[in-house]
C-alpha cells in the first residue's frame, strides 16, 4: 500500500500547483526539473555540481545507479502547497524526501532571493548525497557534516562554538558518535551543534590520529566489514581544546581591552571588529573602535563609531564625553563645549571632575596645560 500512496499523492502535489511548464536538465548527478526555465535548471544543476564535488572529495564514494533527483518549484506559496499535499506539512525550507526506491527520492526547494536559502541548500543537498550513498549514515556524519558544508565559518560558528564549551548539553565525543535519532531527539539542536563542532574539528586538525579516525569512520560507511572506530581520550582531549578557542563575547571584549591597554592597536582593531560580528548589539567594540580612531587622530571616524555605538544604547554621558574631547582636538570648541557641558550634566558623579579642567581650558584659563582623561 506504501509504495502505491507516495505516486499518487504525488500525482495529487503536482495538479495542486498547476500545469505549468516543466524544464529539465540532466548533469553527471542529478536530474534537475525546474518549473522556472531552461537556464535556470542549468544554473541550478552547475551548482548542485560543485556541491557534490565538494562532498565527495571528502567521502570518496563511488558513482550511485540512479543520479540524484531535484525539483525547483517556482515560489513559497506553490511550494507550501506541493509540500502540505505530498507530506502533509507545509514547508518554509527546503526537504529532501527520502523513498526506499532511490528513482522516487527528492530535494525539493524553490527560487528565492534570501541568504538562508543557499545554506538550506548545501545542508539538504549533503543529506540527499549522503543518504543515496549510504541509506543509513551514523547521525553525527549525517547532521555534522550537512551543517559543515553549508556553515564552514562564520560568525555563527564562533558564537555557537563558544557557547557550547561552557554548556551543561555537552554530549562526550565517544557518546556523540553512537547517538540514535531517538536518543539526539530529547535535544536536537544541541547534538546538531556538537556534531557540527566534532566534525569542524576532525576537518581543520593535521593530527594524524585525529585524521586516521575520520579516514577510518568514512571507510566503514563504504565497507560494513571493517569494526566500529572508537573516539580515544587523546581526541576527546584535543575536541575540548579546539572548542577552547572559540571565545565567547565577554571573553573577546576582555581580549581586546587587554591589547588596547597594551598599545597593540592592530590586535586590538581586529578583536573588536571580529566581537562585531560575534554579538552584532553591543555597544563595547564600537565604542573601542572609536577610541582607536581618537587615538589615530582621525576624529570624524572617531565620531562614527562613537555614534554607532550610542546607537546600540551605549551610555550618554559617556558617548558626550568622548564625542566632546574629538571636538576639542578637531578644533570644533563650540560644540566641544556643549557635549562636555551634557556630560557632566548628565553624570555628574562620573564627569563633573573629568570635564571641568578642560572646560576651563577650552575658556582660556589654562593656556598651558593639555588636561585629557579617556574613561
Amino acid at each position: 500500500m506504501k509504495k502505491i500512496l507516495i505516486p499518487l499523492l504525488l500525482m495529487a502535489a503536482v495538479l495542486a500547483y498547476g500545469q505549468d511548464r516543466t524544464y529539465t536538465v540532466e548533469t553527471e548527478h542529478y536530474n534537475v526539473e525546474s518549473h522556472i526555465s531552461s537556464s535556470h535548471a542549468e544554473l541550478m544543476g552547475a551548482q548542485l555540481e560543485s556541491f557534490y564535488s565538494i562532498f565527495n572529495d571528502v567521502f570518496r564514494f563511488g558513482n550511485l545507479e540512479n543520479k540524484l533527483n531535484i525539483k525547483i518549484l517556482p515560489n513559497l506559496s506553490t511550494y507550501q502547497s506541493f509540500t502540505r499535499t505530498l507530506t502533509g506539512t507545509a514547508y518554509d525550507s527546503y526537504v529532501y524526501i527520502h523513498h526506499q526506491k532511490a528513482s522516487e527520492r527528492e530535494l525539493l526547494i524553490y527560487e528565492g532571493a534570501e541568504e538562508d536559502l543557499i545554506f538550506a541548500l548545501a545542508y539538504q543537498a549533503s543529506i540527499q548525497f549522503l543518504m543515496n550513498h549510504e541509506e543509513n549514515p551514523p547521525l553525527w556524519i549525517r547532521e555534522g557534516f550537512s551543517v559543515y558544508f553549508s556553515k564552514s565559518s562564520g560568525p555563527e560558528l564562533e558564537r555557537k562554538f563558544a557557547a557550547l564549551k561552557d554548556s551543561d548539553e555537552r554530549i562526550d565525543a565517544s557518546q556523540l558518535v553512537k547517538m540514535t535519532n531517538l536518543e539526539a531527539s530529547e535535544n536536537f539542536t544541541a547534538f546538531r551543534t556538537e556534531a557540527w563542532a566534532f566534525v569542524s574539528f576532525l576537518m581543520s586538525t593535521d593530527n594524524k590520529e585525529y585524521t586516521r579516525f575520520l579516514y577510518d569512520t568514512i571507510s566503514a560507511l563504504k565497507n560494513p566489514d571493517l569494526k566500529e572506530v572508537a573516539v580515544s581520550d587523546d581526541i576527546q582531549e584535543g575536541f575540548d581544546d579546539y572548542l577552547e578557542g572559540f571565545l565567547n563575547a565577554q571573553e573577546l571584549l576582555n581580549l581586546g581591552i587587554s591589547y588596547y591597554n597594551k598599545d597593540e592597536t592592530d590586535l586590538a582593531d581586529q578583536t573588536f571588529r571580529k566581537l562585531i560580528t560575534i554579538s552584532p548589539e553591543s555597544w563595547q567594540p564600537l565604542y573601542f573602535l572609536g577610541l582607536l580612531s581618537y587615538d589615530a587622530a582621525d576624529y570624524t571616524e572617531a565620531d562614527q563609531w562613537y555614534t554607532k555605538a550610542s546607537e546600540k544604547k551605549a551610555p550618554e554621558a559617556l558617548i558626550a564625553y568622548v564625542m566632546g574631547l574629538s571636538a576639542w582636538k578637531d578644533e570644533r570648541i563650540d560644540e566641544a563645549k556643549g557635549l562636555l557641558s551634557k556630560a557632566a550634566r548628565l553624570d555628574a558623579a562620573k564627569y563633573d571632575e573629568k570635564t571641568k579642567d578642560i572646560l576651563d581650558y577650552l575658556q582660556g584659563n589654562y593656556p598651558d596645560t593639555d588636561p585629557v582623561t579617556i574613561p
